[in-house]
């Protein structure tokens, strides 16, 4: 089986990432709600921050299968998002800034 590269996406106006991240949390899982008998183990991604100020922030790997369950830390979403289906993670690098798609054809990442 090979091993799938995935781009999994934060929207700012749903999810503060940058205040999660600035107030020490760890980011090990994401919410995600299509492919999820595709996501595997070993699977590698990079995250993506929608938005004006957003672009490419980082990259890690996919630790294991989604499962459902409900939201944790509710003061970082700007609404309740309920029960989703979450892929556990870990992050290999965060980007010091966010690397925009204009500068990804001229810029070599990783």
């Amino acid at each position: 089986m090979s091993m799938a590269t995935w781009l999994l996406a934060c929207n700012q106006e749903k999810f503060d990432l940058d205040r999660y991240r600035q107030d020490g949390h760890n980011l090990s899982s994401w919410s995600v709600g299509r492919y999820l008998k595709e996501l595997a183990a070993g699977d590698q991604f990079v995250m993506w921050v929608t938005g004006p100020h957003g672009g490419l922030v980082g990259r890690g790997r996919i630790t294991g299968v989604p499962t459902q369950q409900s939201s944790a830390l509710g003061e970082y979403w700007h609404q309740d998002p309920g029960t989703r289906w979450y892929a556990p993670l870990a992050m290999d690098e965060w980007l010091t800034q966010a690397t925009h798609s204009s500068g990804l054809r001229s810029r070599l990442i990783w």
